[in-house]
């Protein structure tokens, strides 16, 4: 391991991509550092700038102000460490450890604040364009994240009453669960790869995103909400309580149960043909209620239902345009004729709802009072 250096005044030194310990910059001497640097002493009109692939760590009783961390920069506070006055730019991170200090911080737009083992951060507000992150042992509480502003979660994180204003996102990383979650207007939920939320409601202009590799369990979706599963992710039952739920690609539903709850759109965008769906779906029996094929032209299509074997009470129904033919399962008692094909809205694919049965209109005998 290289020895200390020192950054006499007026030089500008690039320490890269070794590991030095402890440098010393000294006034009017500037550090840039490409590799990993463990501590440094910078004097009173020193600088130190974090380039991209670099590292520098702030360690137990050093005290380092004006840090400047760019794009792929990190700079990491441990115990006892002092960071004053930092600035991190775009595509920088830094991470505060438990027992750190930071003070005069300034995170800019697409900046990374990252808080990580027993490290506490209370009425913390992030600003549009910074993030947030809370990794494993780190503790927030009473966030609040202004539009444009991100929160994202990861395992082992604890967070606890935070407020998502309108614009604002929340994502659940690798390991984290979310459960009882209400996205309200103008807020986004996310749930990355090995994220879980469970029984989280999609108020009316919100939106939830499960990613690649997420999991989002037991759902609500009301009216004017929209929740969106993207392929590769994956949802295990969820109601549609008038909003939207779109299945897209490859997301899927396995083998729960989707419920129609109060009218809603079920959107299905079955990546290829034919396209055989697991999951099953109930409470298809009120005209608010949509099942949208997007893959399927409504100018040639056609419907077929046929009941499970051996039961009247559910059964499969195929939408088919003569190229892409897409089935779901349905709980109830149906057949072809109970289902009505529309188009879409602004769109080529096709709607079927199942409209309630005509009423009775022939004449009702009317009793004639006898003349007196």
């Amino acid at each position: 391991m290289p020895a200390a250096r020192r950054c006499s005044p007026a030089a500008r030194w690039k320490f890269s991509p070794d590991t030095v310990t402890t440098p010393t910059v000294s006034s009017g001497g500037h550090l840039t550092i490409e590799g990993i640097v463990l501590g440094a002493e910078v004097s009173s009109g020193g600088s130190v700038t974090v380039s991209a692939g670099g590292e520098l760590n702030v360690l137990s009783g050093e005290i380092i102000g004006g840090v400047k961390v760019l794009s792929g920069g990190l700079e990491v506070v441990a115990s006892s460490g002092t960071a004053n006055a930092t600035t991190v730019s775009s595509g920088g991170t830094l991470e505060l450890l438990g027992g750190a200090t930071a003070s005069g911080t300034t995170i800019l737009s697409g900046g990374t604040l990252e808080i990580g083992p027993a490290y506490s951060l209370n009425h913390d507000v992030v600003s549009s364009g910074v993030t947030l992150e809370v990794a494993s042992g780190g503790v927030a509480t009473n966030t609040t994240v202004r539009s444009g502003g991100t929160l994202d979660l990861l395992g082992g994180a604890t967070d606890d009453h935070p407020t998502i204003r309108s614009g604002g996102t929340l994502v659940v990383s690798s390991g984290y669960v979310l459960s009882d979650f209400a996205v309200g207007s103008g807020v986004t939920l996310e749930v990355a790869s090995g994220g879980i939320a469970i029984g989280v409601t999609v108020s009316s202009g919100g939106t939830a995103d499960v990613l690649f590799g997420g999991l989002m369990s037991g759902s609500t979706v009301d009216s004017g909400g929209n929740e969106i599963v993207s392929s590769g992710a994956a949802i295990s039952g969820a109601a549609i309580n008038g909003g939207l739920l779109e299945l897209s690609g490859l997301g899927t539903a396995g083998t729960s149960t989707i419920t129609f709850d109060g009218g809603g759109t079920l959107q299905l965008d079955a990546p290829s043909t034919p396209f055989n769906y697991d999951m099953l779906v109930a409470g298809f029996n009120a005209p608010q209620d949509v099942i949208d094929f997007t893959t399927v032209s409504f100018a040639h299509a056609t419907k077929s239902f046929v009941e499970a074997e051996g039961s009247t009470s559910s059964g499969t129904l195929t939408v088919s345009d003569g190229q892409n033919a897409v089935s779901v399962l349905l709980v109830g008692n149906y057949s072809a004729a109970s289902f009505t094909l529309k188009k879409e809205s602004g769109g080529t694919g096709t709607l079927v709802v199942d409209p309630p049965p005509a009423p009775d209109t022939s004449p009702i005998g009317l009793a004639t009072a006898p003349h007196v």
